[in-house]
């Protein structure tokens, strides 16, 4: 919708806006799978119940 009414308007902040948000979406992978490896590289194994009670 961004680049659409960016374009409908003839300014290019919606499409800025949109680069930046599409972004930030993929830095946010990025730290997700670098944890899920950090964390499968001190314990060897990837079990949700155990990193749940570690929680607490």
């Amino acid at each position: 919708n961004l680049v659409a009414f960016s374009r409908y308007t003839g300014n290019i902040q919606g499409q800025v806006f949109a680069l930046f948000s599409i972004a930030i979406a993929a830095a946010e992978v990025a730290i997700g799978l670098g944890l899920i490896i950090v964390a499968y590289r001190l314990y060897k194994e990837i079990d949700v119940a155990e990193f749940r009670s570690m929680k607490g």
